[in-house]
């Protein structure tokens, strides 16, 4: 038996531990992190598009036909 500390729990492994006791803690981990992205995205008021886009240059991204810069500036624009 060893033991290990795995992003925060800490766990006794075994022989009987399993490729889906760890696939579980992962998926409760990335959840976990995701909420956090997403708790901390909201308190700053980042508006997060989930639209295919594409860098224009260092500061401006596509999103489906329209240009988003720094500091939420956004226009219409062809692309």
């Amino acid at each position: 038996m060893t033991r290990h500390r795995l992003h925060g729990f800490q766990t006794e492994v075994t022989d009987d531990v399993t490729v889906a006791d760890f696939m579980y803690r992962e998926r409760l981990v990335v959840q976990r992190e995701l909420d956090m992205i997403n708790a901390s995205l909201g308190r700053y008021r980042i508006q997060v598009f989930r639209r295919h886009g594409r860098f224009l240059d260092p500061k401006t991204v596509a999103v489906e036909g329209r240009t988003v810069g720094a500091r939420g500036r956004s226009e219409a624009r062809s692309s």
